[in-house]
């Protein structure tokens, strides 16, 4: 009878952490896995009629939209050709609505960015 309670317990505490931080049934309720977008994220892409950049995938176009998040840096939204992609703030680069720039995310879901803030046009 003791080895019945400990192994409902178990799963108890098993169903408890999938809930809380994800797992094998798919994950929490708002938690991403590593290198995905967070489901607010994906959210505010829609609110702003982009897409988001896939894994691999590459986009050069101008900032036509920075989107001030609370508790979180800010977002922006770059735009080429009507094709629209929001992207997360990518530590050193600097842009500002009117940079052209060019985002890259790596398989893991990592970005990297640089920006053409205009010098010398």
């Amino acid at each position: 009878m003791v080895a019945r309670s400990r192994l409902a317990e178990l799963a108890e505490a098993h169903r408890t952490g999938v809930q809380m931080f994800g797992g094998i049934y798919g994950g929490g309720p708002d938690v991403p896995q590593a290198g995905e977008h967070s489901p607010a994220m994906v959210e505010l892409a829609e609110q702003h009629e982009a897409r988001l950049l896939a894994r691999d995938e590459a986009f050069s176009g101008e900032v036509v939209a920075q989107i001030e998040r609370q508790n979180e840096s800010p977002a922006y939204v770059i735009e080429a050709d009507g094709d629209r992609v929001m992207v997360p703030q990518v530590e050193g680069a600097d842009m500002e609505v009117g940079d052209d720039v060019e985002f890259t995310r790596d398989q893991q879901g990592n970005y990297e960015a640089e920006a053409d803030h205009g010098y010398g046009r």
